[in-house]
């Protein structure tokens, strides 16, 4: 468990487990409800919601895929409100999921959960930070003003008829020096 602060709250941040998958799912569908109701479509949403969130996915992204899913909370004591999920491998981690419950947004704690990721990402030497992001999402802005850059745009079929149209951000991390292997 780690504290940080972003903003005038302090947060704390602990490493989720399969045990956390209802909070995950929870907080998933409050911010989706709100993050995407005039970007997707409501059956894109419930297709989606049901691919990425039902606990057998969240296990397998955390069991089998080896996604590490960290929980925010307020230090108060309060229960998770977000959470963020991400891999690496030799040089670059990727974040596949990022979101907080609505009412908590604009108040540092996506910062705080980027900040630790791109931390975890400096301690295993990787070089860059990637993800993706729904081109009509508002987010886009706050992973420029994280550092990230647009690289493409990247159009990903999930099934049912209904494609992802994304933005692959990437964030390079200053003075990592890459081993002769990597």
């Amino acid at each position: 468990m780690s504290l940080s602060s972003c903003s005038t709250v302090q947060w704390v941040i602990r490493l989720a487990d399969t045990q956390d998958c209802p909070v995950i799912r929870e907080i998933a569908e409050k911010s989706w409800a709100v993050a995407y109701r005039d970007i997707l479509t409501p059956e894109f949403m419930a297709h989606e919601l049901a691919r990425e969130y039902s606990d057998a996915a969240l296990q397998e992204q955390m069991q089998a895929w080896g996604h590490r899913f960290l929980l925010l909370a307020m230090l108060d004591g309060s229960a998770a409100v977000g959470f963020v999920s991400y891999h690496h491998d030799e040089t670059t981690v990727t974040v596949y999921k990022l979101y907080l419950l609505p009412e908590f947004k604009s108040k540092g704690g996506g910062a705080a959960l980027m900040n630790r990721v791109e931390a975890d990402a400096r301690a295993a030497q990787c070089r860059h930070l990637e993800l993706k992001v729904n081109r009509a999402n508002p987010a886009v802005a706050f992973y420029r003003k994280m550092g990230f850059e647009i690289v493409r745009e990247v159009d990903t079929p999930v099934g049912n008829g209904f494609l992802r149209t994304d933005y692959l951000m990437r964030k390079t991390l200053e003075g990592i020096q890459l081993s002769a292997s990597g």
